[in-house]
C-alpha cells in the first residue's frame, strides 16, 4: 500500500485509484512468486506489524486468572503453574465458537463476561478445595487494537476477584509461548528453539518467527501469510465442506468462468465467508476432505498464487483464481482434486519457508541440532 501511494502521488493519481493499484501490484507479485516453487532465500528478518522486539513478563506469582477475548473465548485459573479450573464461553452459552462481540452494546458486552466469570467464582475450586478470590497475576490475551477493551475488561474483573498485576499477550505470541513452554525445549537452558505461529490472522500480524533462548522469546520475522484465510477462501468451493451449495459464493455460469480463453485471473467470490463463524472449521474438515482427491497439476500454481496473495486484505472482496473456480464448477470430483491440490500446496509452501528459515538462522549459528 505504501508503494501504491507513493507511485499514486508521483504520477498525479485520484486517491480513489490507490486502492485498485496496490491490489493490481498484490496479484502480480503473488502471480510471479507463484512460478517459483524453491525456498526462497532469506537475508533478513523482515517485521511488518510492530517492529519492537521484547521478551514476554512471565507471570511468577501463586495463582493466575486469564481470559482469551478472540472466537472460542475461555478463561482459565491456575494455582502454582497447574491448570485447576477452565471454562470455555461456548459450552457455557452453547454457542459455537462463541465470543463475546466487541461491537455489541456496551451492558451486553460487558453482562456476557460479567455471567461468565460468575460462573467461575462459583464452580472453580483449588486442589485444596478452596474457592478462588484473590490472584496475583491477571493475563489477557489478544492485546494490541483492544486495548480499550482490555482495560475495561480488568474492571469487570475485578467487580468479582482481586488482582495484583495484569499482563497484556498478543494472539500468535500467545501460541509461540504456549507452545515453547509446553514443549520439553525450555528445560535446556543452552538450547536455542525456533517457534513458528501461522495458523492465520491475529492483532499482532500472521506468520510470526520467534526464537526462545534461556527464558526469554524474542520475534525475529513476521512474512504476513494468512495461511488460515486460504483455507477459509477455498472452502467456499466445497458444498461437502461448507454445507453450503456452491451457487452461495460462485456464480458458475459467469461468463469469464465458461469462457476458457478469458483474460481473467481472479474470480471475485460472496462475502460469507467473512461473516459465517461456521468457516473456522472449514481448514480442519478441508484438510482431511484432502485425502478423497487427486491433486491436479493445472492447478498447482494457482493455487500457490493463492497462499501467496493471503498475506493480507485484498480491499474489494475476496478472489479466487480462475482455474481454481472452473475445477469447482465443473464437477464433484473437481472440488476434491481442488482440495488435494491445496493441501500438497500448502505442505510444500510452508517446508519451503521453514527451510528458509532454518538456513538464516543456521548461519547466525542461532540453532542448536536436535
Amino acid at each position: 500500500m505504501v508503494a501504491a501511494r507513493r507511485f499514486a502521488s508521483q504520477h498525479d493519481l485520484q486517491a480513489g485509484s490507490v486502492w485498485a493499484l496496490a491490489e493490481e501490484m498484490g496479484l502480480n507479485r503473488a502471480w510471479a512468486a507463484a512460478k517459483h516453487r524453491q525456498s526462497p532465500e532469506v537475508t533478513e528478518m523482515p517485521v511488518h506489524v510492530g517492529s519492537r522486539v521484547r521478551s514476554p513478563e512471565l507471570p511468577t506469582g501463586q495463582s493466575v486468572i486469564s481470559l482469551y477475548l478472540g472466537h472460542d473465548s475461555g478463561i482459565t485459573v491456575s494455582q502454582y503453574g497447574r491448570i485447576q479450573c477452565v471454562l470455555e464461553l461456548e459450552r457455557y452459552f452453547n454457542i459455537r465458537y462463541f465470543r463475546p462481540n466487541v461491537s455489541s452494546p456496551a451492558d451486553k458486552y460487558q453482562g456476557e463476561w460479567h455471567k461468565a466469570l460468575r460462573a467461575v467464582e462459583k464452580h472453580c475450586e483449588y486442589d485444596d478445595g478452596q474457592k478462588p478470590s484473590h490472584f496475583t497475576d491477571g493475563v489477557i490475551v489478544f492485546a494490541g487494537d483492544f486495548e480499550c477493551y482490555q482495560l475495561w475488561l480488568r474492571g469487570v474483573v475485578t467487580m468479582i476477584f482481586t488482582v495484583e498485576r495484569w499482563h497484556m499477550v498478543d494472539h500468535h505470541e500467545a501460541h509461540a509461548l504456549l507452545g515453547y513452554y509446553s514443549s520439553p525445549f525450555h528445560s535446556n537452558p543452552s538450547r536455542t528453539t525456533m517457534v513458528l505461529s501461522y495458523d492465520s490472522a491475529g492483532n499482532d500480524g500472521s506468520f510470526n518467527v520467534y526464537v526462545a533462548s534461556k527464558g526469554k522469546l524474542e520475534r525475529i520475522a513476521q512474512l504476513a501469510y494468512s495461511l488460515g484465510n486460504a483455507y477459509d477462501i477455498v472452502g467456499v468451493l466445497m458444498p461437502e465442506v461448507s454445507g453450503h451449495p456452491l451457487t452461495d459464493f460462485v456464480d458458475c455460469n459467469d461468463t469469464d468462468v465458461l469462457n476458457t480463453s478469458s483474460d481473467a485471473k481472479v474470480i471475485r467470490v460472496g462475502t460469507f465467508h467473512e461473516k459465517a463463524y461456521q468457516k473456522l472449521s472449514w481448514a480442519g474438515k478441508l484438510m482431511g476432505y484432502s485425502a478423497v482427491g487427486e491433486v491436479r497439476e493445472d492447478l498447482r500454481e494457482s493455487m500457490r498464487f493463492l497462499l501467496e496473495e493471503c498475506r493480507s486484505f485484498i480491499p474489494g472482496g475476496m478472489g479466487l483464481p480462475l482455474p481454481i473456480v472452473r475445477a469447482a464448477c465443473e464437477s464433484l470430483d473437481g472440488q476434491r482434486a481442488v482440495a488435494a491440490t491445496m493441501q500438497s500446496e500448502f505442505e510444500e509452501f510452508f517446508l519451503s519457508r521453514l527451510e528458509a528459515f532454518l538456513r538464516f538462522l543456521g548461519c547466525l549459528g542461532g540453532l542448536h541440532q536436535a
